[in-house]
């Protein structure tokens, strides 16, 4: 498998109150993770202190933050991407809340590149002034 889909539950449709998920993407030693959400629509405060998402570089316990979204701090359509092959996904949501219908990702694997098969190719000058 080199990619997968990853939604809130009961996406499409409001996700539900105190909701506290976690999804541990681990894929083949050697390659990395990119994710791109697809849908999105998670109302919070505009700091994104109340119902979030957050992307962590590696488990769940690392303190290593990609990014922490909701409406005010939308992902857009980048792709974000682990340094290594574990990348964690949570999705937190609490009570007295207008409550969106949440998210759609997709997950892929990627390879590192090979030494041998980059090809670098540098001029440069430097001087002082």
């Amino acid at each position: 498998m080199n990619h997968a889909i990853i939604a809130s539950f009961n996406y499409p449709n409001n996700y539900a109150p105190n909701s506290n998920c976690i999804w541990e993407i681990i894929t083949e030693k050697g390659t990395y993770i990119e994710i791109i959400f697809r849908d999105f629509d998670v109302p919070s405060a505009k700091d994104c202190s109340q119902d979030n998402v957050a992307l962590y570089d590696g488990s769940p316990n690392n303190d290593i933050v990609i990014g922490t979204f909701c409406n005010s701090r939308h992902p857009g359509k980048s792709y974000f991407r682990s340094s290594f092959n574990i990348l964690t996904l949570t999705f937190r949501t609490y009570a007295d809340r207008i409550r969106g219908y949440g998210f759609l990702a997709e997950y892929f694997a990627a390879v590192f590149a090979d030494e041998n098969d980059m090809v670098i190719n540098s001029t440069g000058k430097c001087s002082l002034v």
